[in-house]
């Protein structure tokens, strides 16, 4: 049996997913018995933090529930996954992406990986 996975699961939730992804989430978490801790963009919506934009996207507006999630849970780091594809800065971003307090990243700062 291999060993229980040493850290928490985070997902940042814009509430535009589709009901297959969070129903693979929640079986994947369970079948491995994970712990997941969940930052949704609609409640922040719902207490008026963050408004809906007018073209309609929530991409932007999960910096604020992710930010406060990492806060308050204390997460010493985070691993992320981003689609190099989306724009054209993730393709610069490295496997080590150093943030500032305000989870804002400059890719003038990135460090070099010499793997």
């Amino acid at each position: 049996t291999p060993a229980p996975v040493p850290f928490s699961l985070l997902h940042v939730d814009t509430g535009h997913n589709f009901p297959e992804v969070l129903a693979y989430r929640d079986r994947v978490v369970e079948e491995h018995r994970l712990r997941l801790h969940i930052a949704s963009v609609q409640d922040y919506i719902d207490r008026g933090i963050l408004r809906e934009r007018p073209d309609g996207t929530r991409n932007p507006l999960q910096i604020i529930p992710l930010t406060e999630k990492i806060q308050s849970e204390k997460f010493d780091a985070v691993f992320g996954g981003g689609r190099r594809d989306e724009e054209k800065a993730r393709a610069k971003e490295r496997v080590f992406s150093l943030r500032d307090e305000f989870s804002q990243w400059d890719p003038r700062r990135q460090r070099p990986e010499l793997w």
